[in-house]
């Protein structure tokens, strides 16, 4: 599991930016800017199991597009520019309910935080630690070694397709030393995560570490089984999607409290 940080503001963005500058200085000028503008950022933390920074970038970015809002006002003068500025609030608070929909939309599960809560979480020992854990598993499921088995199974459960759902071959003796590395690997990673969560983390952390443990506990079971024959490529694929979805819901449960 790895949290990012995200800092909606209410500033405004491409062509509207001028606008926004020039209706700030009237504001200062008539004395009215600072009971009206009222541009405090909020603060949002992110999470989503087995996520990666590029990840996380690419989906922040098409949900800001999303959430894009248009904004006017009408009048002349420190009144008119009163309207544009409230005009503006409105629209920015709804761009920011719907970009945290679009990401909730996509798995993520969000929480409002306070700036000191928010500078703590970035700097904190655990997320030092679950940024080194992302990278060694992007870094895994990019190995040239490991290549023949995303054909059958997807490094990550939530990029598992259709057709490897609908797999009914078994693993071949070709395969098995390969995925017998693979998830050696794999359950490294897992423990250095659930060590990072119980040692470094809070008392919500530590649960959903339980939780995880539970998961992991499975999908070593579900391996044992596709590697000793007892089930198809298709059926280890369907386990290990109902295991991450179910992940996904406990975390929510767990963060949302």
């Amino acid at each position: 599991m790895v949290t990012l940080f995200f800092s909606y503001s209410c500033a405004a963005t491409g062509g509207n930016r001028m606008k926004a500058l020039q209706v700030c200085r009237l504001l200062i000028m008539s004395g009215l800017f600072f009971s009206l503008m009222g541009c405090a950022h909020q603060k949002m933390l992110f999470d989503k199991p087995g996520l990666t920074s590029e990840e996380f970038n690419r989906d922040k970015y098409d949900c800001v597009q999303q959430s894009r809002t248009s904004w006017a006002g009408g009048g002349t003068g420190s009144v008119g520019a009163a309207m544009i500025v409230m005009s503006k609030s409105n629209a920015d608070k709804q761009a920011q309910e719907l970009f945290k929909m679009c990401m909730e939309a996509r798995g993520y599960t969000s929480r409002e935080v306070d700036d000191d809560e928010f500078e703590r979480q970035k700097s904190s020992p655990l997320k030092i630690k679950t940024k080194q854990i992302s990278q060694e598993l992007n870094e895994k499921c990019a190995k040239a070694e490991f290549k023949p088995l995303f054909i059958k199974s997807a490094c990550k459960a939530r990029n598992i397709s259709l057709e490897q759902l609908a797999d009914i071959t078994m693993i071949s003796e070709v395969e098995k030393p390969v995925f017998s590395k693979y998830r050696s690997e794999g359950t490294d990673l897992n423990n250095q995560l659930l060590d990072a969560m119980r040692t470094d983390g809070q008392s919500k952390e530590k649960e959903f570490a339980s939780v995880l443990e539970g998961v992991y506990a499975q999908l070593d079971k579900i391996a044992l089984d596709l590697f000793e024959g007892r089930i198809t490529w298709g059926q280890y694929n369907k386990k290990r999607k109902e295991l991450y979805q179910g992940v996904k819901e406990e975390q929510s449960r767990i963060f949302s409290k």
